[in-house]
């Protein structure tokens, strides 16, 4: 084979410090802009984007040149900067240290995209959010 192809899906989940409630949609907006820039620069696909006020959900489809921890380092460190430039927050907009990934089988993501983009109702009713969401690192 000439070309390098690879059909990897994962679900990451990471939180703001402190879980402070920084997320509005005007940030949500602003990081949903910078995540699509970001993933397009790193090879990836940005799928879905949600979350709450202190966290944030993505499914991407990771592309061939760069791991896990590389995107998440690229999509954090940036966006987090971003926020600042864009609105001045006090303290500064800052994210948890760590984060989590989850592979998501192909024939799944349409399940697990439904999952992030409706996070106000999961998170609502409880019904739904996972131990994960809330583990510390």
């Amino acid at each position: 084979m000439a070309g390098r192809f690879t059909q990897i899906y994962i679900h990451l989940v990471w939180t703001t410090k402190n879980r402070e409630q920084w997320i509005s949609p005007e940030i949500q907006d602003s990081l949903l802009q910078y995540f699509q820039v970001v993933c397009a620069d790193l090879g990836c696909k940005l799928v879905a984007f949600g979350g709450m006020p202190d966290h944030v959900h993505l499914l991407i489809q990771l592309g061939t040149m760069y791991s896990i921890g590389e995107v998440v380092q690229g999509l954090k460190g940036g966006s987090a900067h971003r926020i600042d430039q864009e609105i001045a927050l006090d303290p500064y907009f800052k994210w948890q240290r760590g984060y989590s990934a989850f592979s998501v089988n192909p024939d799944e993501t349409d399940v697990v995209k439904r999952y992030i983009l409706n996070q106000k109702a999961h998170h609502r009713d409880y019904t739904l959010v996972q131990k994960w969401e809330y583990s510390e690192e």
